[in-house]
């Protein structure tokens, strides 16, 4: 798959999950989705939602620098008990500013892409919910990267 996708032009990542995810991965940190990325030779794609509390989260991502390809961004409101349950950035308790700090100092200037799925998404409505969710992180990322 490697040297297919290289001959194509793809870039491939591997995405850890969360925990709950046992159905879609057995990669459920960033710190594993970071050694089999390395190990297979493939970048690796962060998803915010399913490693902010994660220990040692600065160092995962300083050691991923040469594999970091793809961040998902979203937010999560600790003590929901539904998967998955994103809520617009800026409206649970991920600290995104400070993670996206991290990411800029370990040197990711790639895209970031919006991940917004669930019922708060769906009740609030998929057009609203990305208009203020672009608006947040516009401002977010205008003062937390260099």
């Amino acid at each position: 798959v490697r040297d297919r996708a290289a001959e194509a032009g793809v870039v491939l990542a591997l995405e850890h999950t969360g925990a709950l995810r046992l159905d879609l991965s057995f990669v459920t940190t960033l710190r594993d989705g970071v050694d089999a990325a390395g190990a297979l030779d493939v970048g690796v794609c962060v998803e915010v939602n399913s490693c902010f509390a994660e220990r040692n989260l600065e160092e995962t991502l300083h050691d991923a620098d040469v594999l970091l390809r793809h961040v998902q961004l979203s937010d999560f409101v600790i003590g929901s008990h539904c998967t998955p349950d994103r809520a617009v950035p800026g409206d649970g308790d991920i600290p995104l500013g400070s993670i996206l700090r991290q990411l800029d100092t370990a040197g990711y200037q790639g895209a970031f892409e919006l991940e917004l799925v669930g019922p708060r998404i769906e009740a609030e409505g998929y057009e609203h919910a990305i208009t203020r969710a672009t608006t947040y992180l516009d401002e977010l990322l205008s003062t937390s990267v260099s």
